[in-house]
């Protein structure tokens, strides 16, 4: 994140969150990034299958995209002196 792009005044309030997250749900989000975001250029990364952790228990062989995950949250806000 460029910060310098962010205008504060005096006064302003700024909150920063950090979620946790495991490997495995990091590289799911991170893949779907880059899939979602190279499309159709011309150093793309080819396209490759993303697999979550997310089942269908009535058809085992129905391709399902989805990863379920928890996650602890941490934040804090600062007022711009």
């Amino acid at each position: 994140v460029d910060f310098d792009a962010f205008l504060f005044k005096r006064g302003d309030s700024c909150t920063v969150e950090q979620f946790s997250l495991t490997k495995s749900a990091f590289d799911f989000f991170r893949l779907i990034q880059i899939q979602a975001g190279d499309i159709g250029e011309s150093t793309s990364t080819a396209p490759t299958e993303v697999i979550g952790n997310i089942r269908n228990i009535n058809n085992v062989n129905e391709e399902v995209l989805g990863f379920f995950y928890a996650t602890s949250i941490t934040s804090q806000t600062r007022i711009v002196q």
